[in-house]
């Protein structure tokens, strides 16, 4: 699932999953390089990775790679250095190993790197499996036979089910979520699959089938958008490809990025090379609907020179597509050309079947239209010199009823009033023994410059990435992909950003790894530093099969205001506001914000896992969470309210996997999540699933699972509405949770569940 750069915004994770305190955790802690994951990747399907991403062990980018390598398995007979390196704990060294050993002779299977690469053990080939495969089909008498049929077929379904907040005075006009409106209420579909001749020639596709809107149409006079609701079914990814040994050609779907992806990158890699087939598609987190990723539609090709020693590497890409948008993130313009950030610009109306509803995604909003290349000139092995340039055009009249491009604008993600766009960047590589150096280097096409720089050392017994990053006020490079914390300048993260990270582990004993990542950047026109830190100190007693760690993570959202008291939160753009109310650009007055509270402050989070292997078909696994926002809110107290400086809330689950026979597996588990121990904000949740895994004859692998959850009712006081900083002063009295003659109900709890069941066929 590629990452999004605008567009449909509403399309990425930190937008759609439910559990808000997971998002907040995350948001600070983006970084699209390479993937030292901050915790052991388990699970084999979406929802698994879902719930790492939930649990705050996995930030929005790591998410994404490891969901478009689980749509898209990386071949190792094949894949690159780089490409290898976003595998779960594989190292840029033990990358280098395996690319030199199938030089000698292709992997027969996943399990053979085990025996023939250094440094990779049964454990981490389990942990990869999900997300890449040995190329070629072992023939009846075990040989490495490439000349036969291969590929997947994989059907998924699953759905939500909930009661409807009804509307009290409900009327047309009213704003009604599609639950309201009667919709919502069917089974959403995937089917698709990939079938390749000869490891050569391969044609792939996914459609879905779904309800949702259909028929949509603007109406100029009122500047509204008017739609049925049905079931509806899309072709959303087909494509065909020839892979030679010198070129080779993809039409259709795919997506694409080259270097480190700061002038070009529609993939979710930390070090893209060329085109990739694509068949990415996520469910939602409710299972409403599937949505596909933000690629390309068109053609491109490579081809490849041998140079002696040396490899020069060509190719070229086009693509026309069309890509939704959320509603919000639209200001309805009526026919005028105008600059977002100085007029004030209103979201669209949209009638349902004659009934107005909010919080949609409208399909097919606007056209994109690509054409670029690259030239990668490889030295050696380790060694690569780069050359990437792209130009983009946008055309927002594709909605029947929109006549040109003025009738809306899309609020952030794009060069504000420039319908075409680009890019053209520099990007190098350099390794000699236990360190390796990358950079690029790019200018946007209408206006200024981005630059990365990263190492990779690979001590023994561990790996160190140090990294710099510098990308100015104007760079605004809508495809840009390269390093950059979660917050953005204008719907841009590779804006407005200068910062550097250290990031790695070290394994001093056998059984002990140490991980930290610190990442600290400024966002340079308001003048802000912020900091994140994470660290990680895990345990393996191998004899009794049990792990164990601990882990912390704080952010720091503004250095000079951040502390107690301080309000974490608020949209970055709000630290972008010129004192004379004109757009702000690198010519303006640079503002003093010490005083400033929209964004300074800061959240930190501390936790235990732990795991282990009672008997040999049983595992159990837990955590357990303890989370601090220095909110500033006012709680009860036996004397009257009080300022409570920390927002504190709290999040376990516990899990147990029985493997009950060899291809049978089935796995429980159940959640508690308080966003707010003290009081009544944010999330309070309990649920619990229960999934059924199954193989049949090594091809077929069958999955359900059935999740039931209550969102549980918290008690509110009498000073409720003094909660949000009402401006009380603090009184007497510590702050306790129940001071029992205040309390009244918030409202009853709330049963919901969803189910989901998915069925894949290897051949």
């Amino acid at each position: 699932m590629p990452r999004q750069r605008g567009g449909d915004r509403a399309g990425r994770p930190a937008r759609r999953l439910r559990w808000g305190l997971g998002l907040g955790l995350l948001a600070a802690a983006g970084s699209a390089q390479a993937r030292t994951y901050p915790v052991s990747i388990q699970g084999n399907n979406e929802d698994d990775l879902r719930n790492l991403y939930e649990d705050g062990l996995l930030n929005p980018e790591e998410f994404d790679v490891l969901n478009e390598l689980l749509n898209n398995p990386l071949d190792i007979n094949k894949a690159t250095r780089g490409e290898l390196y976003d595998l779960p704990n594989v190292t840029l060294k033990i990358a280098r190993l395996i690319v030199a050993e199938r030089a000698k002779r292709p992997f027969q299977s996943l399990n053979q790197l085990a025996e023939r690469v250094e440094g990779v053990s049964p454990a981490l080939v389990d942990e990869i499996r999900p997300f890449a495969y040995a190329g070629g089909v072992v023939d009846a008498k075990g040989g490495f036979d490439a000349d036969k049929l291969s590929g997947r077929i994989r059907t998924r379904t699953g759905m939500y089910i909930a009661p409807v907040d009804e509307i009290e005075g409900d009327h047309a006009n009213r704003t009604h979520s599609i639950d309201q409106l009667g919709y919502g209420r069917i089974p959403a579909t995937q089917l698709g699959g990939e079938v390749v001749y000869d490891r050569t020639y391969g044609v792939g596709a996914m459609a879905v089938m779904q309800d949702g809107i259909q028929g949509i149409v603007y109406d100029p006079d009122s500047r509204d958008l008017h739609a049925n609701y049905g079931m509806t079914g899309d072709l959303g990814r087909a494509y065909g490809f020839v892979e030679k040994d010198r070129w080779r050609m993809i039409a259709g779907s795919y997506s694409a990025g080259f270097g480190q992806g700061l002038t070009f990158d529609r993939t979710s890699r930390s070090q893209p090379n060329g085109w990739y087939k694509d068949l990415s598609i996520s469910a939602d987190q409710l299972f409403r609907s599937f949505r596909f990723a933000r690629g390309l539609f068109g053609v491109a090709a490579t081809g490849t020179w041998d140079l002696g020693d040396n490899t020069l590497e060509s190719t070229l890409f086009t693509s026309v597509d069309k890509y939704n948008i959320y509603q919000y993130d639209i200001g309805m313009t009526g026919g005028e050309s105008v600059d977002y950030t100085l007029t004030e610009t209103d979201s669209p109306r949209i009638y349902i079947d004659g009934q107005k509803a909010g919080w949609m995604t409208i399909p097919d909003a606007y056209r994109e239209s690509i054409v670029g290349g690259n030239v990668n000139y490889r030295i050696g092995a380790r060694s690569q010199l780069g050359l990437t340039t792209y130009v983009g055009h946008q055309d927002r009249d594709v909605i029947d009823g929109m006549e040109d491009d003025d009738q809306f604008v899309i609020r952030g993600g794009w060069p504000i009033q420039e319908d075409t766009y680009g890019a053209v960047g520099l990007n190098g590589a350099w390794g000699k023994g236990p360190v390796d150096f990358l950079a690029e280097l790019t200018k946007s096409f209408t206006g200024g410059w981005g630059g990365q720089v990263q190492a990779v050392l690979n001590p023994v017994g561990g790996e160190i990435e140090l990294s710099l990053r510098r990308y100015s006020t104007d760079f605004d490079n809508p495809l840009a992909g390269g390093m950059a914390n979660a917050d953005e300048y204008l719907g841009m993260r590779d804006r407005d950003e200068q910062g550097g990270r250290v990031r790695g582990f070290y394994n001093p004993v056998e059984g002990l790894r140490v991980q930290t990542d610190v990442d600290v950047w400024q966002n340079m026109l308001p003048g802000t530093w912020n900091l994140m830190t994470y660290g990680r100190l895990q345990y393996a007693l191998r004899e009794k099969d049990l792990t164990m760690s601990v882990y912390g993570k704080r952010t720091d959202q503004n250095l000079a205001a951040g502390g107690r008291g301080r309000r974490y939160g608020g949209d970055s753009d709000n630290l972008y506001v010129d004192l004379e109310g004109t757009a702000p650009d690198e010519d303006s007055e640079v503002i003093d914000i010490s005083e400033a509270v929209d964004r300074s402050g800061t959240r930190s989070f501390v936790g235990l896992t732990m795991q282990g292997n009672p008997i040999k078909p049983l595992n159990l696994s837990a955590l357990y969470q303890r989370m601090y926002t220095d909110a500033g809110l006012l709680y009860p107290t036996e004397e009257g309210p009080c300022e409570y400086d920390y927002q504190i809330g709290q999040y376990t689950w516990f899990k147990a996997r029985w493997r009950v026979i060899e291809p049978t597996t089935l796995t429980f588990r159940t959640r508690y999540r308080d966003e707010d121990v003290h009081g009544s904000l944010g999330e309070h949740q309990l649920d619990f699933y229960l999934q059924w895994d199954q193989k049949f004859a090594e091809r077929f692998t069958f999955a359900t699972r059935g999740l039931l959850g209550m969102q549980m009712a918290d008690p509110q006081s009498t000073f409720k509405d003094y909660c949000d900083r009402q401006g009380v002063p603090e009184l007497a009295g510590s702050c306790v949770a129940d001071p029992v003659e205040e309390l009244v109900a918030s409202g009853a709890d709330k049963i919901f569940g969803v189910w989901w069941t998915s069925l894949q066929m290897r051949f």
